[in-house]
Parts: structure tokens; C-alpha cells; sequence
């Protein structure tokens, strides 16, 4: 068998916290965009061993993806948010709607998260 990514794990706990309902609709929205925040950028959630930004209060994936996400929606330019593995090698308008999705879950109120 070949080891899990480190998004696989995420998306291994996030569907058995759903399967035995331990976790509301609005927790598994925001659970679902940290999940995409890891494919979009090849980061973990939470890694104290990986820098996120210059301050040192960003200490998740949110924390620091957040206004880099703000930044790529108004100006559509992805450094620095997308994952260089990628090369650049995807279609603006297709990782702007990534983007802008993953923005809208990983919201903190869960009244202003999607449904």
C-alpha cells in the first residue's frame, strides 16, 4: 500500500467525524476548506515546524492563507498562496473559484460560512 499524503489523512478524519456525526454541518464546510487550502497551497493545517508567514501568530493554514486568499481574489496573481510544485500550471479562472470557495468555508463565524 502506498503511504498517505498528508491531505489523504485529512480527508480520512473528516469523513469518519461525519459518519458518526461528531461534527456539526458548519464544522465539516470549514473542515472541507482546510482540506482544499492543503491541495491549493501542498501545506499541512497546522505545523509548528513549517513557517507560515513573517508573524508568528499565524500558526495554521487559515491564520496565514487568509489574506493572501483576500490578496489573489483582487489582483488574480496566486504566488506565494498556490503551491509551487504547480509551476503555474492551472487556469486562473479555475483557481479563482478554488480560491474564492475555500475563502467562503474557512470563514471563523459559522453564520457566514456556506450551507
Amino acid at each position: 500500500m502506498f503511504p498517505l499524503r498528508s491531505w489523504e489523512h485529512s480527508v480520512t478524519w473528516l469523513l469518519s467525524m461525519l459518519l458518526l456525526k461528531k461534527i456539526s454541518d458548519k464544522s465539516y464546510v470549514f473542515s472541507f476548506g482546510v482540506v482544499i487550502l492543503e491541495l491549493i497551497t501542498g501545506r499541512k493545517p497546522v505545523n509548528k515546524s513549517q513557517t507560515f508567514a513573517n508573524d508568528e501568530d499565524d500558526d495554521s493554514i487559515v491564520d496565514w492563507a487568509k489574506p493572501l486568499m483576500i490578496q489573489a481574489l483582487n489582483d488574480r496573481n496566486f504566488d506565494g498562496l498556490v503551491d509551487p510544485c504547480l509551476e503555474d500550471n492551472f487556469y486562473i479562472t479555475e483557481m479563482t473559484r478554488m480560491v474564492a470557495c475555500t475563502a467562503a468555508t474557512v470563514r471563523y463565524s459559522a453564520k457566514r460560512r456556506p450551507k
